[in-house]
């Protein structure tokens, strides 16, 4: 599947679901899973996730920059696994406004989360960077046909 069919895909189910799961792995090897609405701009093929600097997740950002979002439905999957950075004081403003100005349910006013603002300390955006995207439809899955991807 080529980068393009992938993005194609995974966009129409992650635009369907809104909310995925994320998981990490932690410094000794533990994953652990949470729900995040990500913010994606396809054309450039990256995604941000509005986040909280958390003791855990820096713990495991820093020993495993590699997380893994998993978006389902009845009617299809998608996995997007990603390089995962935390993004600069520079590049909060940015991300800030892109959550708060994509048209819902893409995007979500941030402020009631983080009323600090985009420039408070408890607001530390992921940008995310797909190295592999996955995508089937259980049409297929029952038809004995395997879920297509694509790897950088």
């Amino acid at each position: 599947m080529s980068r393009d069919a992938a993005v194609t895909a995974a966009r129409a189910v992650a635009d369907s679901v809104i909310w995925c799961v994320l998981a990490t792995v932690g410094p000794d090897g533990t994953p652990r899973t949470r729900i995040v609405h990500p913010v994606w701009d396809w054309d450039e093929g990256v995604g941000w996730i509005a986040s909280r600097p958390t003791p855990l997740r820096r713990r495991h950002l820093a020993a495993q920059p590699s997380v893994s979002c998993a978006y389902w439905s009845i009617e299809h999957e998608a996995y997007l696994d990603c390089r995962a950075t935390w993004v600069p004081e520079a590049g909060k403003q940015a991300v800030w406004d892109r959550c708060s100005t994509a048209p819902p349910p893409l995007g979500f006013d941030p402020g009631p989360m983080f009323p600090g603002g985009a420039s408070g300390d408890g607001f530390a955006p992921i940008l995310l960077e797909p190295f592999r995207i996955r995508v089937g439809t259980a049409a297929d899955m029952a038809a004995g046909r395997f879920p297509e991807w694509w790897t950088a």
